[in-house]
């Protein structure tokens, strides 16, 4: 439950700063436009891989849903670093913003699976609340 919450804090604060962070490159529309693509297609990407992978190996490991999770945080500590370091360029900038989406955004499904199945029916809404 911590570790969704920081994440979901991190996804928050990301969408907080990135429009400020983008006005040093001066191209609002072009990072509006972008931005949303990525996360679209990139989202899309990783919430159907992580389900894939969680749903096809959690028979062999039932622990599958959580390393998919602890992966996907883990990748998006480097893939944010870059995108938001290097100051050089927009375009990698944007590469690595879209890289991230792609890798690392398919956390927030597996871990509502995770809740649905692990929580005891009576506590399911107040877990899933709380998430």
């Amino acid at each position: 439950m911590l570790a969704g919450m920081l994440r979901a804090w991190q996804g928050s604060t990301v969408v907080y700063y990135s429009l400020s962070y983008f006005n040093v490159y001066d191209k609002d529309r072009l990072y509006s436009v972008l931005n949303a693509s990525a996360l679209l297609v990139g989202g899309f990407i990783s919430s159907m891989g992580a389900g894939t992978i969680s749903d096809k190996y959690e028979a062999v490991n039932y622990r599958t849903k959580s390393y998919v999770t602890t992966f996907q945080a883990a990748i998006a500590v480097p893939l944010f670093a870059v995108a938001f370091l290097c100051h050089k360029s927009f375009a990698l900038s944007m590469t690595f913003m879209f890289l991230e989406y792609t890798f690392s955004e398919g956390w927030s499904p597996v871990t509502l699976a995770m809740l649905v199945t692990c929580v005891d029916p009576k506590y399911k809404g107040r877990a899933i609340g709380i998430f």
